[in-house]
């Protein structure tokens, strides 16, 4: 069939040529019936309705379809590829202009052809035109809008816009342009109120539909989001769409339908770039490896500098035991983004294990820079060091490491190992200091007895001494808590789960101080909490434990947002990434 439609618009321009406009307007016509979003078809018909039919209004509306959401410079590429035939419609809405200069149809169908193919100044004038004989013309208003916006105008083009809305209130096109106008800039309110008003009057408008769609689908609205881009796929399926819809099935963990989503977008269009790399992604995520590299490979060739994508084509190469390609795949990483912490540790983990000492040193310098205090970076650092003969630089970075984490295990054994003299002095040394001890004890009993003021000055004597002190640090939060002051409830609650991330019912405590903040407030800690979880693979049973409490309001509640902050804190291919997604695939 598409062989069939290309041989049909073939056909139309020929006989265009040839001087022949009726037949090549019931060529294009028949072509637009099989295949209506065949843009090259439309835009010609559009031209032949102003050059035969004497029909400006309906060849201009072809115009505007055909370009709508085309690709940036479509009209320059037209320009190159029909030069005589736009040159000659372009003699004919002069003529208009020039024989009927009082008509306003004619004047809106030369702006807005002056518009579509990007003469802006023209199109102004034109618009302004129309308007002046018009001032019904809801549309005129819309388009002149849009040339006053790309002109950097957009004042003087919201105050026409209002101007006009008192006249029209019930003007589906004045009520889409400013929502999506306001969608644009950000401004969620006013685009809902003109958004919502532009789709009771025109339900088949998709760009509003869409817009809709994605406004409510950022609100966590999932039903009306879904309701939008669900009429879109069953009435007129573009790729929005189906992404829309995809993430929607994502955020309800739903995958199998969210890749059915995304490939039918790749269907679409096969060259658009986002919809390859958020297949090819997820398609990693549930497993489909081959689907997945293809897909990744695919949106590399289209845009080859996108560090993220390298890190998943480095992740599988991995999956599939190609260390040499995972290599590769890194370096490639690194080149475009240097400052990435996780792909300088990945890579360094993979030279180690090639014997490479001294490149994977010079990377887990950068991860540590990146990451300072990282214990695992520093475990992996010290060991390049003993294995290249730099006992000294080992040893001091284990000892940095190790006064910031008293209680870990490894750094224990591997101070043990490579200096018991100095890991004996800090335990003397922790005994010599009992007065910590004790004002612990003395705050406990000051808490039990509900003398909270003097457990709070307790506990704070502690953390002058020792500043990490897990249970002072939670304990200050609790009574921070208790007396309703949120902020730093919310931020010692934090600092005492990071100083010790095995307490993870104080996980809980935080969560119910922070459903009892502001939004932005509970946001920036839940990006403070991301960055300071425990990031060893083994250790992520914060992970579980959250799911597993889920269900409870204080954490159901905040759950999709603590996943956006993880997200922007760990890369896809992070172990802490990867177990978000194996955890909701376990529910399905």
């Amino acid at each position: 069939m598409s062989e069939n439609i290309q041989s049909m618009f073939e056909a139309a321009v020929a006989k265009d040529k040839a001087g022949e406009g009726s037949e090549a307007m019931r060529l294009l016509d028949a072509l637009l019936e099989y295949q209506p979003g065949h843009r090259m078809g439309r835009f010609y018909r559009g031209g032949i309705r102003i050059r035969y039919r004497k029909d400006p209004e309906g060849g201009v509306r072809d115009w505007e379809e055909a370009f709508e959401g085309a690709p940036a410079g479509s009209a320059g590429k037209l320009r190159e590829l029909y030069p005589l035939f736009l040159d000659s419609c372009y003699e004919r809405l002069i003529l208009f202009t020039s024989q009927d200069p009082d008509n306003a149809v004619y004047h809106s169908a030369f702006g807005r052809a002056c518009l579509v193919l990007g003469q802006l100044e023209l199109a102004e004038r034109h618009l302004q035109r129309a308007l002046s004989l018009d001032k019904t013309r809801g549309i005129d208003a819309v388009r002149l809008f849009e040339a006053l916006s790309q002109l950097n105008k957009a004042e003087a083009g919201l105050q026409l816009m209002q101007k006009h809305l008192e006249h029209a209130a019930d003007s589906p096109e004045l009520n889409a342009s400013l929502g999506l106008y306001y969608k644009s800039q950000a401004m969620t309110a006013q685009a809902l109120k003109h958004l919502e008003a532009a789709c009771k009057l025109s339900p088949r408008t998709l760009p509003v539909r869409q817009a809709l769609g994605e406004i409510y689908l950022n609100q966590g609205r999932m039903e009306q989001a879904e309701s939008h881009f669900q009429f879109m796929l069953q009435n007129h399926p573009t790729v929005g769409a189906h992404l829309g819809m995809a993430e929607c099935d994502k955020q309800q963990f739903r995958f199998a339908e969210a890749l059915g989503n995304f490939q039918k977008a790749a269907s679409l269009e096969p060259g658009n770039f986002q919809v390859l790399a958020d297949l090819g992604a997820l398609a990693l995520q549930m497993g489909e490896q081959d689907l997945g590299i293809r897909s990744l490979k695919a949106a590399v060739a289209l845009e080859p500098n996108h560090p993220d994508l390298h890190g998943l084509l480095a992740k599988a190469a991995l999956q599939k035991g190609d260390r040499n390609e995972a290599i590769a795949a890194l370096n490639t990483q690194l080149r475009l983004d240097p400052n990435d912490t996780y792909a300088s540790y990945t890579l360094a983990t993979q030279l180690r294990a090639a014997g490479q000492f001294q490149e994977a040193g010079k990377l887990l310098n950068k991860a540590l820079a990146g990451k300072p205090g990282d214990v695992q970076i520093s475990l992996d650092l010290a060991e390049c060091y003993e294995k290249l003969n730099y006992p000294n630089e080992a040893r001091k970075l284990l000892r940095e490491a190790y006064d910031r984490n008293p209680t870990h295990e490894e750094l224990q054994a591997a101070l043990a190992r490579l200096d018991p003299e100095v890991l004996n002095a800090k335990k003397n040394e922790k005994q010599v200091r009992p007065e910590v001890e004790e004002w612990v004890n003395l705050a406990r009993a000051h808490a039990q007895g509900g003398r909270h003021q003097e457990a709070f000055d307790q506990f704070r004597k502690v953390l002058s001494i020792s500043p990490n002190h897990s249970e002072a640090l939670s304990e200050i939060g609790r009574i921070y808590a208790g007396r309703r002051v949120l902020e730093p409830a919310g931020e010692f609650l934090l600092r005492g789960y990071a100083s010790d991330p095995s307490q993870l019912p104080v996980l809980l405590e935080f969560f119910e101080v922070l459903n009892q903040m502001a939004g932005r407030q509970a946001y920036g800690l839940l990006d403070q909490l991301a960055r300071c979880l425990p990031q060893d693979l083994e250790k992520v049973a914060w992970l579980d434990y959250l799911w597993r409490q889920r269900q409870s309001p204080g954490v159901g509640k905040l759950l999709s947002a603590l996943l956006e902050s993880v997200k922007k804190a760990y890369p896809p291919n992070h172990p802490v990434s990867q177990r978000w997604v194996s955890l909701q695939l376990s529910e399905r």
